[in-house]
């Protein structure tokens, strides 16, 4: 059927006109089916180009992910050291503090000594100077004892040859 008429009922230039138009509507619908497929194309170059990053990015992330994971583990283990020196500082400083306290203890008990010992010579040398100046008080009185004797005797010889 040709616009509702058989092939008989047509006539050659209603056959060559609908000709025509089929060879007009042919090369729509070629035009069509390129424009289809260069669509077709376009979207599956697009669809591979995306595939193709998207595996670029997820190489990035993986990429990115180890090195996070490698920072990790390194900052870890700076944590680790920094305890371990600060534990070791800490305990260093725990041994000065003893030390330290040690030599002060040390220090006032060799102070404490020298001073008992100071005050040690200080009571010998008193009492020494005390028994000297016993000793000279003694011999003054002695002195002054047998000054007055002879004083006595020399008043009494006078007393004697007056008689």
């Amino acid at each position: 059927l040709i616009n509702g008429l058989t092939r008989d009922e047509v006539s050659k230039e209603q056959m060559e006109e609908h000709i025509v138009y089929l060879r007009e509507e042919l090369d729509r619908e070629r035009e069509e089916r390129n424009y289809f497929q260069l669509e077709r194309d376009k979207v599956s170059t697009f669809h591979e180009i995306t595939e193709r990053k998207l595996k670029e990015v997820k190489a990035e992330i993986k990429v990115l992910q180890k090195a996070t994971e490698d920072d990790k583990a390194r900052h870890e283990v700076e944590i680790k050291v920094y305890k371990q020196k600060m534990k070791h500082l800490l305990c260093e400083h725990q041994n000065t503090i003893s030390e330290l306290t040690a030599d002060r203890l040390l220090s006032d008990e060799v102070m404490q000594n020298n001073q008992d010992q100071l005050e040690a010579e200080l009571q010998s040398k008193v009492k020494a100077v005390m028994v000297d100046t016993q000793e000279l008080d003694h011999k003054n009185y002695i002195e002054k004892l047998e000054l007055e004797h002879v004083k006595e005797m020399a008043a009494a010889q006078e007393d004697w040859k007056r008689q």
